[in-house]
C-alpha cells in the first residue's frame, strides 16, 4: 500500500476512535440503561472497540509497575550485600588485628619471663627532620614507669624511655641519631656499640676488636648496662645486614637490620626499675 494512502488511513481511524470517546462521554450523561436501547448498543461498540486498547494499555502500565519494583528491589538488596560485605570485611580485619594483639602479649609474656614490666600500647610514632624516632606509649608514673628505661616489643629491643607523664611516656626509638645501644654477637661474644642513623631499619654497628670475626646474618643482643638502665641484658637487637672492609680501621664496622620495625609498632612492654 502506498504512503499516502497508509497515512489517510490511520487519520480515519484515529477520527473515528475520537468520535466514539465524545459519544460515550455524551451516553454517560445518560441514564437509559434499558436492553436493546440506542445508549446500550452505543456502549457495546465502543466497548468492543476501545476494550483491546484500554487492556493493553492498562498490561503496559502493570508490566512498567513491576519492572520498576524489581529494580528498586534488586537495588536495594545490591545495596544490603554490599553493605554485609563490608561488615563482614571489618570484623576479619578486627578478628585478624586482636590475634596479631594476642600473639604479641604472649611474645612479651616469654621475652619478659620473671621481669617486672608495664605492657602498653603505642599511641604514635614520629619521624622528625634530623632522622629523630620517637613514640608515645599509654602508660607512666602511674603504672610505675621511670625515664631511662628499657621498651621492648615480642622481637626484640625497641629503644629506651625518655620522658614520663602520669599516663604516658615518650621513648626514644633506637634508630634515632642521639640513640646508642651496647652490643654482644652472640656467635662470638665480641662486643661493640650500634648506634641510630635516622633510618628506621638499620643501625650502624662498630665492634672493638677491628679483627673480630663478623659474618652477614650474625646476631646481636644488648650487653647490658649498669642495673638494667636504661638496657637490660639479652634482648635481640638485630642482625648483620652488611659488613664494611677497611683493613686500615681501628674498629671493625658493620649494618645492622633492626629486630623490630619501628614502623609497626603496637603491643610493648616498659621493664619496670
Amino acid at each position: 500500500m502506498p504512503a499516502g494512502q497508509r497515512r489517510w488511513r490511520r487519520r480515519v481511524v484515529l477520527l473515528v476512535l475520537l468520535g466514539l470517546t465524545a459519544g460515550l462521554a455524551v451516553v454517560d450523561l445518560s441514564d437509559d440503561d434499558a436492553a436493546g436501547s440506542p445508549v446500550t448498543r452505543l456502549r457495546a461498540v465502543a466497548a468492543a472497540v476501545l476494550g483491546p486498547a484500554q487492556e493493553g494499555a492498562d498490561a503496559l502500565g502493570r508490566a512498567g509497575r513491576a519492572g520498576w519494583a524489581e529494580l528498586i528491589g534488586d537495588e536495594t538488596s545490591s545495596s544490603r550485600l554490599r553493605r554485609e560485605n563490608a561488615a563482614l570485611a571489618a570484623e576479619a580485619a578486627a578478628a585478624r588485628e586482636a590475634a596479631a594483639r594476642a600473639g604479641s602479649l604472649e611474645g612479651l609474656a616469654t621475652a619478659t619471663d620473671g621481669v617486672p614490666v608495664a605492657t602498653g600500647r603505642v599511641l604514635g610514632v614520629r619521624a622528625e627532620p634530623g632522622g629523630a624516632w620517637t613514640a608515645t606509649l599509654d602508660v607512666g608514673s602511674d603504672d610505675g614507669v621511670e625515664t631511662s628505661t628499657t621498651v621492648l616489643a615480642a622481637e626484640g629491643a625497641v629503644g629506651r624511655v625518655r620522658s614520663v607523664a602520669a599516663s604516658t611516656c615518650e621513648v626514644l626509638l633506637l634508630p634515632d641519631p642521639r640513640s646508642a645501644v651496647a652490643v654482644r654477637v652472640q656467635r662470638s661474644g665480641q662486643l661493640g656499640t650500634a648506634e641510630g642513623t635516622g633510618d628506621p631499619g638499620t643501625l650502624a654497628l662498630t665492634l672493638l676488636d677491628p679483627q673480630a670475626a663478623l659474618a652477614v646474618g650474625d646476631a646481636l643482643v644488648t650487653l647490658g648496662s649498669d642495673g638494667g638502665r636504661p638496657f637490660v641484658p639479652g634482648v635481640a637487637v638485630g642482625t648483620v645486614d652488611s659488613v664494611d672492609a677497611d683493613p686500615g680501621s681501628l674498629t671493625r664496622t658493620a649494618t645492622l637490620a633492626l629486630a623490630v620495625d619501628p614502623t609497626r609498632l603496637d603491643v610493648v612492654a616498659v621493664v619496670l626499675p
